[in-house]
């Protein structure tokens, strides 16, 4: 009843593309299944490449005691060098992609570094150090509670 509610309210162009559907619907879903995980996979590629390049800005920013979370972010791409190569190479999709992406690219080095500008990571990494920096004081105000 709801198909031939439809069918008069769409018109014929609703019902060849409807019959359309039907016939092919296998290919046409498998084509959507199999492009929604690789959109999936290229997102989570991206993503763990990002959190990787994160993590070794803020290892190389602990090592340096003039870096706090309070610092600008130029002054930490200045002192601080992104392993680009050593993140790549732990990549495990041959494809990355932002989230609000369309089509993916192919995981080099160019890619990455257009998608993942170097400020923002700097950034993120700041972000990082300042939220680490807040749990060690808590833990230690915490700890100075308990000898109390």
């Amino acid at each position: 009843m709801l198909r031939a509610f439809f069918e008069s309210f769409m018109g014929g162009a609703f019902i060849q593309i409807m019959r359309f559907y039907e016939q092919y619907s296998l290919p046409i879903n498998s084509v959507v299944v199999i492009y929604g995980f690789m959109m999936v996979f290229s997102w989570s590629n991206l993503f763990r490449i990002r959190r990787r390049l994160v993590a070794a800005m803020v290892e190389q920013m602990r090592q340096l005691s003039d870096l706090g979370p309070d610092v600008k972010p130029k002054r930490v791409l200045k002192e601080v060098v992104i392993p680009w190569q050593e993140a790549l190479a732990h990549a495990r999709f041959p494809l990355v992609a932002k989230q609000a992406a369309f089509w993916p690219k192919r995981c080099t080095l160019e890619a990455v570094q257009a998608l993942l500008p170097e400020e923002d990571l700097a950034r993120e990494a700041l972000a990082v150090m300042a939220e680490l920096e807040q749990r060690r004081q808590s833990a230690d105000t915490s700890a100075k509670k308990k000898k109390r």
